[in-house]
């Protein structure tokens, strides 16, 4: 006999804890620490970080949409680790950036600003309309895309 999660008591619950452990990690990883250094390292103290942030948050605001993963948590933890990523990559002993002083109202300006923009973006991706004639609502993303959608005809 083969058991599953149905048979431990309290274990879909618990596999639903794990799916968003799960799902909150990897975009912590990839849609915040990824992204931020990664722009960091290739425009350093350039204009460009900006209007780079802004265009990077809305591949990844639709990702997060497409899994139906609400932000909010995700985001204030972005916002308060932001803070601590910006003061260290401006300390003196930081080797990244140790050759440039940085323009730090540049660095705090694009990045909470790609913070609230994938956050606003995931949550309008998610926005339930009708589609069509359609009774129910689907998420706003699924309107984008219609082939494919599994939208009753």
């Amino acid at each position: 006999m083969i058991l599953g999660w149905e048979d431990i008591a309290g274990g879909s619950i618990i596999l639903s804890i794990l799916i968003w452990l799960g799902l909150s990690s990897l975009f912590y990883i990839v849609c915040y620490l990824a992204v931020l250094n990664i722009i960091d390292d290739v425009t350093k103290n350039h204009w460009a970080k900006a209007p780079l942030c802004a265009v990077a948050a809305l591949p990844f605001g639709f990702l997060i949409a497409i899994f139906n993963y609400s932000p909010w948590i995700i985001c204030l933890l972005m916002a308060f680790s932001n803070l601590h990523r910006v003061k260290g990559l401006a300390d003196p002993q930081n080797k990244k950036f140790k050759d440039i002083k940085l323009n730090l109202p540049l660095f705090y300006t694009s990045s909470y600003a790609y913070i609230i923009l994938l956050c606003a973006l995931a949550y309008l991706f998610q926005m339930p309309t009708e589609f069509g004639g359609l009774t129910e609502t689907v998420p706003w993303w699924k309107t984008l895309f219609p082939e494919f959608s599994e939208f009753p005809e």
